[in-house]
């Protein structure tokens, strides 16, 4: 029975392969993303090396090239990735943290944007791109890149956008689609899926505010960004993305709750997520020699280890020097007093390399989407830190999962460091749980990376695919939810009801009347008498 299995599943991955090698024949296609975390980029670099392999020649314009360069790939930085680094690690995130969950995320700057879009638009490299270039599709980064619309203008190119979050009203509704804020959490709100009312009450101002504050605020002063170098004549971004052709987007229902979605609006969540490859040698002799296991340790790209105060960083290295089991941390700066023996600090780890490896126990995160994704496509359960931004979310439903235990930077003590860590190693309940949650987010016709290659080639091959776009996309606000026929219906309820008082009264009227008469005449008659 297992290998018939495993033949249909061969069988069928072939079927899939030949589907996709015939879709499309070979293009060129530019990717815009000058500005990106570096978690960020490795989603992109996972798609670009994908579409590069299938033998399409790719242009990059991004702030990091690839490890390893290909031949068919052009890369492009018009951004130094110093220029961006105060705006992805602006302020210690531990003091933001005290100023609420949003507050890391609620210091935005946007004045390296600014900065950044002068820079890459009197870049020669780019100007030879926007004079020169021939594509068949440009692929945008939907987070804070909005200003290389004038690019697509020029090129006169169908374009898309990858976001690597699940995205909001603010990315989808220009695809025709409003995600109901009754049931869908906005991605910076610690909220489920099934919120009381005071929490819709929040979604609502959440999702309804930033789709508003972008109309109004954020349209004019991106646009402005790229009009200043291709001349005020240049539609705004709004224009420009009406014909936007397809979005990718880095969630899937069993982490990110389901939604609803259109066509033109593909899940691809775990997009990089990838098989562990061989540790280096010391690396796995570490790992491997304890027979209790090890845990993983990695507070992601944005802590700096200059941020963490001395107090905490003596509490993880108290908790850790009591467990049996090994601890590899990635940390690049120095730790107070004495590393316990059987714990490792590495300035840089193959994460996804150690959370497929066989001794791994529990994985200490931020609770970033990608690490997230990772931990859930390897099967391992998480204890979440989460600092800011879509982290909260991410750890919240994480922990309903059964898979996670939450604590607060802030706001923890060695003994509840050491009880959660305890109790995940002692309650099998945890690794059971992602273990299923692992089984349903890798069950899919094709990878993640699949399915975007899929899409990718499927708008090139039909040409901007302009048979996915919705009627929706054309209809105003109050249209697409209908609020002027809910308005004509309750003016007709008021008429009608209207109407009806009115010949209420006019009956009660006509009735007393006959009633005044009838007794007048019977008085008459009595006196007549």
């Amino acid at each position: 029975m297992f290998y018939k299995t495993k033949t249909l599943h061969i069988v069928a991955v072939l079927i899939l392969s030949s589907t996709m090698i015939s879709i499309c024949e070979s293009a060129n296609i530019l990717f815009l993303l000058p500005i990106a975390s570096k978690s960020h980029i490795n989603i992109f670099h996972s798609l670009v090396v994908g579409l590069a392999e299938r033998d399409h020649n790719i242009t990059v314009v991004a702030p990091l090239k690839l490890k390893e360069p290909l031949p068919n790939v052009r890369e492009i930085s018009p951004i130094p990735f110093e220029i961006l680094n105060p705006a992805f690690y602006s302020g210690n995130p531990f003091e933001r943290r005290k100023e609420g969950k949003a507050g890391l995320f609620l210091s935005f700057n946007s004045t390296f944007m600014e900065v950044g879009s002068d820079m890459m638009y009197r870049n020669e490299e780019i100007k030879h791109l926007m004079e020169t270039g021939t594509f068949d599709l440009i692929i945008v980064n939907a987070f804070m890149n909005h200003f290389v619309l004038g690019i697509v203008h020029k090129l006169q190119v169908p374009h898309m956008y990858v976001i690597t979050v699940p995205a909001m009203n603010v990315q989808v509704e220009k695809f025709g689609l409003y995600l109901p804020p009754s049931f869908v959490p906005c991605s910076f709100a610690a909220f489920s899926d099934r919120m009381n009312f005071k929490e819709r009450v929040l979604n609502f101002i959440a999702e309804y505010f930033m789709l508003i504050n972008t109309k109004v605020r954020w349209v004019p002063y991106l646009s402005k960004m790229y009009q200043d170098h291709l001349g005020s004549d240049v539609p705004d971004v709004h224009e420009i993305d009406k014909n936007v052709t397809l979005l990718l987007m880095n969630s899937h229902f069993s982490l990110t709750y389901p939604r609803p979605l259109m066509p033109d609006v593909v899940e691809v969540g775990g997009l990089h997520t990838r098989p562990s490859k061989p540790l280096p040698n010391d690396l796995e002799n570490f790992l491997s020699e304890g027979k209790d296991g090890f845990i993983l340790f990695s507070l992601g790209s944005i802590v700096q280890p200059k941020d963490m105060p001395v107090a905490t960083s003596k509490m993880f290295l108290n908790v850790f020097s009591k467990l049996k089991q090994k601890v590899i941390w990635k940390w690049d700066g120095d730790l107070p007093g004495e590393v316990p023996a059987n714990v490792k600090v590495a300035k840089w780890l193959p994460q996804q390399d150690i959370l497929g490896h066989p001794n791994i126990k529990i994985f200490i995160t931020h609770g970033g989407l990608l690490s997230t994704q990772e931990a859930v496509f390897h099967g391992v359960p998480l204890i979440g830190f989460p600092f800011f931004a879509d982290q909260d979310l991410n750890i919240i439903k994480a922990e309903k999962a059964g898979f996670a235990l939450s604590l607060e930077i802030n706001d923890f003590t060695e003994e509840m460091l050491e009880n959660a860590i305890n109790k995940i190693l002692t309650d099998d309940s945890y690794n059971k749980r992602v273990k299923q949650l692992s089984a349903v987010f890798r069950d899919r016709p094709m990878s993640p990376l699949e399915t975007a290659i899929y899409w990718v080639e499927y708008v090139i091959k039909y040409e901007g695919a302009p048979h996915l776009r919705s009627a929706g996309r054309d209809l105003s606000f109050a249209v697409y939810h209908s609020i002027d026929v809910v308005l004509f219906l309750a003016v007709c309820f008021v008429i009608v009801l209207y109407a009806f008082m009115k010949l209420l009264q006019l009956l009660v009227w006509c009735i007393r009347k006959l009633c005044v008469g009838g007794s007048k005449n019977e008085g008459k008659k009595l006196k007549t008498n």
